[in-house]
């Protein structure tokens, strides 16, 4: 162990992380002890030079977040060829330590969580990804009996637009990874979710949500496997709609999750009330297989929902209080699509929802609303969704609705007129849809 580093004089070794080392180091300069994270040096040039690059966005993507719940980094630098940086000290365990010795309540976990998530809307804010959301990388410190989370290590986080790895390489740890990441190697905002999603079963049931003897069979779990349902016993003095809470965070589809980091904080502390229900909270819905809130006066809610959105565009809570449909309900089934395709950029999940809604009220196989299915198509191309999205197009075939119906769709042509540029559909199939056709 080394007796300084720079200015910092080094007092003993705190642990070896996934690049180097960490050591309660004092700064000479300022009087204060920091944990001070080094790289470790490699015989390989190249792999030592991919490693400082990591090293290095580490130090920048986390000095440029302040925030309660996210490690300060104090500075950056080199010492004789030797990368570091300073970060605060935490003062407490691991949360991996924690719920190994299952030494917090199932009530301080959730606020720890909570916490984790308050972090996280913080960097996904400034354009940051995490992409290592587990355990090992949150700090658990205390004032009092209150859990403090802190989140470290960043350094596999990525700037939003920032092409810094190859494409198709994912970082992370496999057992967090969210399953569109582990499809195409671009981690978003809602991957760092699914995560917490990951964690939050774990903490609850005690073990994670998908299993595999290999590698190969643990991402086969995560892209395909529905995560079990938590058993309510484990959930005693909380609200029972944390398992629907949590299943909302492990949904496949990014945009049947929650929509920001801190709409998930508010449903968790929602949920530490045991007498919370999903209509308490109409801006934290959960998923479409939670039960209907009550119903209201159909006919005055129909005209201030419709002044709502036309008006307002107010579509989430106004779908959220929305009654059963009548059985001839396609005025408002149009009002519904014409409110959810202006929300489409502003808020798909709230468009999804709404649009899935319409299309459930047909029987399977059976025609729907061919503006329905064009705005499904232009949420999943935005989502980068190729598979669900031919997906679509096939059930829109079977349900009788041509390709020529689509293109009516202002949204979904001027989708495939841009695709012209940003390529991220098939060229011949973007030149078939364009022509109104599906096959060749």
């Amino acid at each position: 162990m080394p007796d300084r580093i720079g200015k910092f004089e080094i007092l003993r070794a705190l642990g070896q992380g996934a690049m180097g080392e960490v050591f309660l180091a004092r700064d000479t300069t300022l009087g204060r002890e920091v944990a001070l994270k080094t790289i470790r040096p490699f015989a390989d040039a190249e792999a030592l030079g991919d490693l400082k690059a990591r090293f290095a966005r580490e130090a920048q993507s986390a000095a440029g977040l302040h925030h309660p719940n996210v490690v300060t980094i104090y500075e950056f630098g080199d010492a004789d060829g030797l990368l570091y940086f300073a970060m605060e000290v935490v003062e407490g365990p691991s949360l991996e330590s924690l719920l190994r010795r299952q030494a917090l309540t199932p009530r301080q976990f959730l606020e720890a969580m909570a916490q984790v998530c308050d972090g996280l809307q913080a960097a996904h804010q400034k354009g940051i990804v995490h992409r290592d959301i587990k355990p090992a990388n949150i700090m658990i410190a205390r004032e009092g009996d209150r859990p403090v989370a802190k989140i470290l290590d960043f350094g596999v986080a990525k700037s939003l637009g920032q092409d810094a790895t190859q494409t198709g390489q994912v970082v992370g740890t496999l057992a967090y990874m969210a399953p569109e990441y582990l499809r195409l190697g671009k981690a978003t905002p809602s991957a760092d979710l699914f995560a917490v999603g990951v964690i939050l079963y774990e903490g609850l049931a005690g073990h994670r949500p998908f299993q595999g003897d290999t590698n190969g069979s643990l991402i086969y779990c995560i892209l395909n496997e529905p995560a079990p349902e938590l058993d309510t016993a484990r959930l005693e003095g909380l609200s029972p709609a944390l398992r629907d809470l949590v299943l909302r965070a492990l949904a496949k589809d990014p945009l049947e999750r929650f929509a920001s980091a801190r709409e998930l904080a508010e449903a968790l502390r929602a949920a530490l009330d045991p007498g919370w229900r999903p209509q308490d909270q109409p801006t934290v819905a959960l998923p479409k297989h939670a039960a209907p809130p009550a119903r209201r006066s159909r006919g005055l809610l129909l005209a201030a929902g419709a002044l709502v959105v036309l008006a307002l565009g107010g579509l989430g809570a106004w779908w959220a209080l929305r009654p059963a449909p009548p059985a001839h309900s396609a005025t408002l089934d149009d009002a519904a699509l014409r409110a959810a395709e202006h929300m489409v950029d502003k808020d798909p999940l709230a468009a999804l929802r709404v649009i899935r809604e319409v299309m459930a009220q047909a029987p399977p196989g059976a025609r729907v609303d061919p503006d329905a299915l064009a705005l499904l198509l232009v949420v999943q191309y935005q989502a980068r969704d190729l598979d669900g999205f031919l997906a679509t197009l096939q059930d829109a075939q079977a349900r009788g609705v041509t390709a020529a119906e689509l293109l009516q769709n202002r949204r979904y042509k001027a989708m495939l007129t841009q695709d012209r540029k940003a390529g991220r559909l098939p060229a011949e199939l973007r030149g078939r849809l364009l022509k109104g056709e599906y096959d060749q």
